[in-house]
């Protein structure tokens, strides 16, 4: 389990959790420490499935709580997300988003809204680009 600011990552069963639920575990318990991507955070809720290759998993968002599970969600997830382990990991770095999506090797489905949120969530900020001296 991860808290940041009295939100709760908790993965069920790890020891048998897959490395995808392992790698956005570890992202999303990062990215909680940031304001704006907190935000982003409590804006979703529901159930999020996200598939990688051969993994599974399902992101249920509930009151500043997030629990990562192995396999598909029980019920109807408001979001999937679905593509190579490649493509979901360089959408989670911010590279090649939507040549990704232009090759058909990721997909996203549901409210535009929840994808939004849910994409700025995962995305690594990027460090800060040193200016050269003139």
């Amino acid at each position: 389990m991860t808290e940041s600011d009295h939100a709760t990552i908790t993965v069920v069963e790890l020891e048998r959790m897959n490395l995808l639920g392992l790698m956005l575990r570890s992202l999303l318990g990062r990215r909680l420490g940031d304001r704006g991507a907190r935000r982003h955070f409590d804006a979703v809720s529901g159930l999020v499935e996200v598939e990688a290759g051969a993994m599974q998993v399902t992101l249920g968002f509930e009151r500043g709580g997030l629990e990562i599970r192995r396999g598909k969600a029980s019920a109807r997830p408001v979001a999937r997300i679905r593509g190579t382990l490649v493509a979901v990991l360089d959408a989670a770095l911010g590279r090649g988003l939507l040549r990704h999506v232009l090759r058909g090797e990721l997909s996203a489905r549901g409210g535009p809204l929840v994808l939004w949120h849910l994409l700025a969530l995962m995305r690594v900020p990027r460090p800060p680009t040193r200016q050269l001296l003139q």
